[in-house]
């Protein structure tokens, strides 16, 4: 920094001696509107602090810092432990409202592009994370779905599952209500994400401890929420029937919860994916008529609910019946539908589950080569996703 000073004819202010520490708590590249929010920062400081090449542009609107610099002048923000807590503080307010502010995005319409605007703030929203759970828990919940639908759809699926473990961990000798009922949540979230790693039993203990604390608290949406990762963990685990019970249950739940006060995917997310299982047990059952039922219902509340990852496996699912019961011509409309829907939401997991009973129709309509190409395309995504039990099975 002093040879940067002297090079550029003179010593800093003040002000930007104090702006470039605080930014010293930013990861990577960061945008204006990071870099105010954790600085506290007119742009015509930030501006100054590019024209003496402490600050780099990154592209369009954002900025990034030399990591030699960045130590150097976070060395000096650790000697003030006042302004070190600050900048933390601020810094974490403003990613996880990021995360947050994108919920409704990820779940619905929007999935790409939400996504790949949070991949960019990876690191930023990994210390915010960090940060809230050991100072500030009560910021997680608002972005605590984001987070899980964030990492499925980027296959930070063990990453994210580790994130909601520090949290957890944090909240275990909490007292109160509040950190009750933020506790099932996460509990409830970490137990889906671990069931596509395959850590069923995992899953149905994280399910089963946020139900009782979801009860305990009066969390609806944690309880109904997690009694739906409940029956998915005993479905992978062969109790067909008391995972249908539970599937039933949670939809029940979610019906008849009072409206929430901001509401959210969370709760029709809920009644989808339990269709999604049930149409799953069905078939499993050659129920063929009660799995189309179920599909039909999933496929109604995605459509009214704008929720497209659900729109996308609901088709999958009608494409199974259709294979299923020998309707191959309603099982390539549905294929395709599902496919599209894959593809615009850059969705890897979807595409995948998408690929395999494609692959199967393409072998009982006897082009082997097809299938075996759709079955080898639909293994590779899944292992770039991290998916260990599809791919497995597959």
């Amino acid at each position: 920094i002093q040879t940067l000073e002297a090079e550029r004819g003179g010593e800093l202010s003040d002000v930007e001696r104090q702006v470039l520490a605080r930014l010293a708590s930013c990861i990577g590249q960061f945008d204006r509107a990071a870099a105010q929010a954790v600085s506290e920062a007119a742009m015509t400081t930030l501006a100054l602090l590019v024209d003496k090449s402490l600050l780099r542009r990154a592209g369009t609107g954002r900025y990034s810092m030399h990591e030699l610099l960045r130590q150097f002048a976070g060395a000096r923000l650790q000697a003030d432990p006042r302004e070190r807590a600050q900048a933390a503080e601020r810094h974490g307010v403003h990613f996880l409202a990021q995360l947050a502010a994108r919920t409704e995005r990820l779940a619905r319409d929007d999935t790409q592009q939400a996504a790949a605007e949070l991949m960019a703030e990876l690191g930023n929203l990994r210390q915010a994370w960090l940060w809230a759970a050991a100072e500030r828990p009560q910021l997680l919940e608002p972005a605590a779905y984001a987070l899980m639908l964030f990492s499925w759809h980027n296959g930070l699926l063990r990453e994210a599952t580790q994130l909601y473990s520090s949290a957890i961990a944090g909240l275990a000798t909490a007292p109160g209500a509040e950190a009750g009922r933020l506790e099932a949540l996460l509990l409830a979230l970490r137990g889906r994400l671990r069931m596509p790693q395959g850590q069923h039993e995992q899953a149905l203990g994280d399910a089963e401890r946020a139900i009782a604390l979801g009860r305990a608290t009066g969390a609806v949406e944690a309880e109904a929420f997690a009694t739906v990762v409940r029956g998915m963990a005993l479905r992978r685990l062969g109790r067909s029937a008391e995972a249908r019970q539970q599937l039933l249950a949670a939809i029940a739940r979610a019906e008849a919860a009072p409206p929430p006060e901001l509401p959210g995917p969370l709760l029709p997310d809920v009644q989808r994916l339990a269709y999604n299982w049930l149409c799953s047990i069905a078939l499993s059952d050659s129920d063929y008529r009660a799995a189309r039922a179920y599909a039909e219902r999933n496929l109604q509340i995605c459509r009214e609910q704008q929720l497209r990852l659900g729109e996308l496996f609901a088709r999958s699912d009608l494409l199974d019946i259709a294979i299923a019961t020998g309707d191959y011509a309603t099982a390539r409309h549905e294929a395709n539908a599902a496919l599209g829907l894959a593809r615009v939401l850059s969705f890897t997991d979807g595409e995948a589950a998408v690929l395999h009973p494609l692959a199967i129709l393409a072998q009982l309509e006897g082009d082997y080569a097809r299938a075996e190409a759709l079955l080898n395309e639909s293994l590779a995504l899944l292992h770039s996703q991290g998916n260990r039990i599809r791919e497995a099975l597959m």
